[in-house]
């Protein structure tokens, strides 16, 4: 399994925003997988354009989500 994480940030004008994804991946003879936890914080907006942007708080580190991945990993392979 290898996971990652990454921030990324930007500005136009008055308004600003964070990107912040971590995502982990694994393969084997049984199974394929994909898990990401992504959060976009915005700044410099009014409050009703950000209410439906998306999620607020912090992205799961690489061990979080890691730890995360392994029990869905499990789960996968219990279902079959």
């Amino acid at each position: 399994m290898k996971c990652t994480a990454s921030r990324t940030a930007g500005k136009a004008g008055p308004a600003s925003f964070t990107h912040e994804l971590t995502q982990c991946a694994w393969a084997d003879g049984s199974a394929v997988g994909i898990v990401r936890h992504t959060v976009t914080k915005y700044t410099g907006m009014p409050s009703s354009a950000r209410d439906r942007l998306g999620a607020e708080g912090k992205a799961m580190s690489a061990k979080e989500l890691s730890e995360a991945t392994a029990k869905v990993r499990g789960e996968v392979r219990q279902e079959k």
